[in-house]
């Protein structure tokens, strides 16, 4: 049984462009940190962490998610602390976009939701 999905803050974190940076400066992966406050949850969160992705706000990002809609994207985790970042990186899976590397450069809304999972 799952528990209501728990508000979350989202940041993210862009590649440095190749073109702007030094030419020995080292190229960063693109990265998503997701958190929630303390008067959301006291309790550490286990379960996934999720990001939808979109270039409009409307509809909410979350309600394009698909097989041919928006981006999304996920992570697991284990005793998530309160105002503690969980971090989908590049390498984490996404849906249809395989990986943030892929997000063509530009400006997005982005939705976080977490789903906690209940133990019996």
């Amino acid at each position: 049984m799952l528990r209501p999905r728990l508000a979350a803050c989202v940041s993210f974190v862009a590649a440095v462009a190749a073109a702007g940076s030094p030419p020995h400066a080292p190229q960063r992966e693109p990265r998503i940190e997701i958190s929630f406050a303390r008067g959301a949850r006291a309790e550490p969160v286990t379960g996934m962490v999720y990001v939808a992705v979109s270039r409009d706000a409307r509809p909410r990002p979350i309600d394009d998610a698909g097989p041919t809609g928006v981006p999304l994207f996920s992570r697991y985790v284990e005793q998530l602390a309160p105002e503690t970042a969980a971090t989908i990186g590049a390498a984490d899976r996404g849906h249809p976009v395989r990986s943030l590397r892929e997000l063509p450069a530009g400006e997005y809304w982005m939705q976080p939701f977490v789903n906690v999972y209940t133990r019996f």
